[in-house]
């Protein structure tokens, strides 16, 4: 649960927290001091957003997140508000919190206390943009600093829905980046001391961290995976469990840096009966999927299961999966494997038959999956059709550009 923070309207604790701020990171990303003790840890965000040709229009290297000793979960002199950048076009992260009447307060600097309980935190982190209409945003780690061993911190992508069904989960660790599109931002941008969320908004991420938590409340028995052509069957077994509301099946693809919730599988409550649980997922691309189950008590509180993988072989002389967002806005990705190397294009046509784009030409290394990008550069919203074509065969699948 998202703790916010006291008003406070103190003009010298805010020069303050601007302080701590500015020695904490710098605009070019380098790490610069920040208190000296054994109870503090910083973790900085970066922000860059680029356009459909992979140019750089706007950048952010101004969040933080601080663990500190003398920090409290109310407003502090460690906590910094976001300014408003001065130029139209921009991108901002934000942690969001409740000043001054405002439930939707964007924040430069988030502080918490250092000795966290096993309760842990959970914060809020939005992305705010304006005059930038489409672009392709990647967070990335900017500083790392003293973050214990035994905390797992963890970015939560919402989509901007109250669906946590799909949810993205992302392990942060020193190098993490991770990369989206998408609706950013709210319309509502209003207010003095920095950019401000609607009243109804869904900010796009979480964060929490905390101690690591080694095991699930229930007893389990075993988790296992097997491949069975194209599909992943997962099995797991419970000795017990307790306030079980359920199980999500996150799933890793070859090609993918981050999990996604596939479905729900309903738990058995509070039974000191074995449970057994079975899950199939169809129509994967060849490689290594990863799976782990995102457990939820009836509480809502969650826990992670161990990771299992599992290698799909192509099934055939070839497998072209259907493109990744679909209907998408600004990008979309399509995975191809051919089961022997050879010539291989992949292009996209619209539905006069028309060539708009060519997506791949190369000879990939046989039964290895990879990956073609289509932009909307230059195309009108419709229907449009992805052709992968071999000197012996051909496959199509369809995608919709929506603007």
């Amino acid at each position: 649960m998202l703790r916010t923070k006291a008003a406070n309207r103190n003009f010298w604790p805010f020069l303050f927290a601007l302080f701590v701020l500015a020695s904490s990171f710098s605009a070019h990303g380098q790490s610069l001091p920040v208190p000296k003790s054994s109870d503090v840890a910083l973790i900085a965000f970066t922000l860059e957003a680029r356009d459909s040709t992979g140019t750089l229009i706007a950048q952010d290297a101004g969040t933080n997140l601080l663990f500190y000793k003398e920090a409290s979960f109310g407003w502090d002199p460690y906590d910094a508000s976001k300014l408003t950048p001065l130029s139209d076009s921009y991108a901002v992260s934000a942690f969001v919190t409740e000043r001054n009447g405002d439930p939707h307060y964007l924040k430069a600097q988030e502080s918490v206390p250092y000795r966290l309980t096993d309760e842990g935190y959970t914060g809020t982190l939005d992305i705010v943009t304006e005059g930038i209409a489409d672009a392709t945003f990647t967070l990335k780690i900017g500083t790392w600093y003293q973050v214990p061993v035994d905390w797992t911190v963890r970015l939560i992508d919402t989509k901007r829905t109250t669906d946590p069904a799909d949810d993205t989960f992302v392990v942060l660790t020193p190098s993490s980046t991770y990369t989206f599109s998408g609706r950013t931002s709210n319309d509502d941008l209003t207010g003095p001391g920095g950019p401000k969320s609607g009243e109804d908004a869904v900010s796009r991420f979480q964060v929490t961290a905390g101690p690591a938590s080694s095991s699930l409340p229930v007893e389990m028995a075993a988790f296992t995976v097997q491949s069975s052509g194209p599909s992943a069957v997962l099995a797991w077994e419970t000795a017990s469990e307790t306030n079980n509301a359920g199980f999500y099946v996150e799933h890793r693809a070859p090609y993918a840096d981050a999990f996604t919730a596939r479905d729900f599988v309903e738990g058995a409550g509070t039974t000191n009966a074995p449970q057994t649980y079975r899950f199939r997922l169809r129509d994967l691309s060849p490689g290594t999927h990863a799976f782990r189950l995102r457990q939820v008590d009836t509480d809502g509180t969650t826990h992670y299961s161990d990771v299992v993988t599992t290698r799909i072989s192509l099934n055939g002389s070839f497998t072209l999966q259907s493109p990744y967002p679909n209907p998408f806005q600004s990008q979309a990705t399509v995975a191809f494997a051919v089961e022997q190397s050879q010539p291989v294009t992949v292009a996209l046509y619209n539905t006069l038959g028309q060539r708009v784009q060519v997506l791949y030409q190369g000879t990939p290394a046989a039964g290895q999956t990879q990956r073609a990008r289509l932009s909307n550069k230059g195309l009108s919203s419709g229907l449009y059709i992805v052709r992968l074509e071999t000197p012996s065969f051909q496959s199509t699948r369809t995608v919709t550009l929506v603007r």
